[in-house]
């Protein structure tokens, strides 16, 4: 059979495409179409790991059957809320841009970001996260941005 997968943001950047046209054996499963799609393109398999899916407009779960002719789109998780990117001066404001910074850097070390050649601003984040080795340190320099005197 065949389907029709359409993806959005992170996943359409690991596959740099929105529309694929996947074959799978009678029988396959939203979650084996993941499967398959993760066993072609290994920085997938990270996104396959917290997507939502709806087959023909409908969210369903990844046991969900999938039949000849269906439509998939593949939803990861998207955060938003700024057009702007997170400064080190911003992480240390408060919490949510903390937060922010330490899901940044945890998507640029799982190969969500800053692989593909589209993701201008993830290229940016890789030799910081390559720096920022663990939460941990991250935590140590926004301490150290409280610490400086904002004039």
């Amino acid at each position: 059979m065949r389907v029709e997968v359409l993806l959005f943001a992170g996943a359409k950047l690991a596959f740099g495409e929105a529309v694929l046209d996947v074959s799978l054996p009678d029988g396959a499963t939203a979650d084996s179409l993941l499967q398959q799609l993760s066993a072609v393109n290994p920085v997938f398999e990270r996104i396959a790991a917290v997507t939502q899916m709806a087959v023909n407009e409908e969210y369903v779960p990844k046991a969900h059957l999938l039949y000849d002719g269906d439509t998939v789109a593949i939803i990861p998780p998207v955060s938003g809320g700024s057009d702007r990117p997170i400064s080190v001066a911003d992480a240390g404001r408060d919490h949510s841009s903390r937060d922010r910074a330490h899901r940044r850097n945890r998507d640029v070390k799982g190969g969500v970001r800053g692989y593909h050649e589209d993701d201008a601003e993830g290229k940016l984040m890789v030799p910081m996260a390559q720096l920022l080795q663990d939460d941990r340190v991250i935590d140590d320099l926004v301490a150290y941005i409280r610490s400086l005197d904002p004039q």
